[in-house]
C-alpha cells in the first residue's frame, strides 16, 4: 500500500529544522501546496457538517424545552415514558434549573425577544414548581 492510500500523511511545517537553521523556500512552498490539499478534505468536512445540522432540528427554544420538559418529570409533574408513573428526583430537577439559569445569564442580549421570553418563562415556572414540590414534602 502506498502512502497515499493510508488516507492521512504527517507534514513537518515548523519554520526551522532540527539543527536551528531555517528551512528553505522549496520547503515552505511544499507545504503551502499540502495545506491547501487539507483546505479541500476540510471543506467537504464543512459541506457535510452543514448538511447534518440542516437535517437537524434542534433551535434554542427546542433545547430549553427539552430540558424544561426532563425537569418537570424530575419533579414528578411528567410521567416518565418509560414506566408511565411519575418518578421524583429533586437533586436532578435542581441542578437542570441552575443550568437553565445559567444559560439565561451566559446568553444575556444574544438571545431573539421570544427566545429570552421563553428562557424567562420556563426558568420561573420551574423555579416554582421545585419550590411547590420541596414545601408539600
Amino acid at each position: 500500500m502506498s502512502e497515499e492510500e493510508e488516507g492521512f500523511k504527517v507534514v513537518d511545517r515548523r519554520r526551522f529544522s532540527d539543527s536551528g537553521e531555517s528551512k528553505s523556500d522549496d520547503a515552505e512552498q511544499s507545504s503551502r501546496e499540502e495545506t491547501s490539499s487539507s483546505l479541500n478534505d476540510s471543506q467537504e468536512f464543512e459541506d457535510f457538517s452543514e448538511e447534518l445540522d440542516q437535517d437537524s432540528s434542534v433551535d434554542f427554544p427546542s433545547f430549553v424545552m427539552g430540558l424544561a420538559t426532563q425537569t418537570m418529570m424530575m419533579l414528578g409533574e411528567i410521567p416518565n415514558p418509560e414506566t408511565n408513573l411519575p418518578q421524583v428526583n429533586l437533586e436532578a430537577a435542581k441542578q437542570t434549573i441552575d443550568i437553565l439559569g445559567l444559560l439565561e445569564e451566559k446568553t444575556k442580549g444574544n438571545l431573539s425577544k421570544d427566545e429570552d421570553r421563553l428562557l424567562q418563562d420556563l426558568l420561573a415556572n420551574l423555579r416554582l414548581a421545585y419550590v411547590s414540590k420541596i414545601r408539600g414534602q
